[in-house]
């Protein structure tokens, strides 16, 4: 079975890393989709980046 946990930003990007860390630590298999609300503060663009390597991480 195939595990996906959505995460809704807007301005979270002092949070998303860690949170995405977690993620990844507890359910290593889990694909993480991040979803962000046109964050002024950078949050969409990390989401971009992390997404580029690693391949579990989804940005729509």
């Amino acid at each position: 079975m195939k595990t996906v946990v959505v995460i809704p930003t807007y301005n979270e990007i002092e949070s998303l890393p860690g949170a995405l860390d977690r993620v990844r630590q507890a359910v290593a298999d889990a694909h993480v989709l991040v979803v962000d609300d046109a964050s002024p503060d950078g949050t969409g663009a990390f989401a971009d980046a992390r997404a580029e390597r690693d391949d579990h991480v989804h940005v729509p």
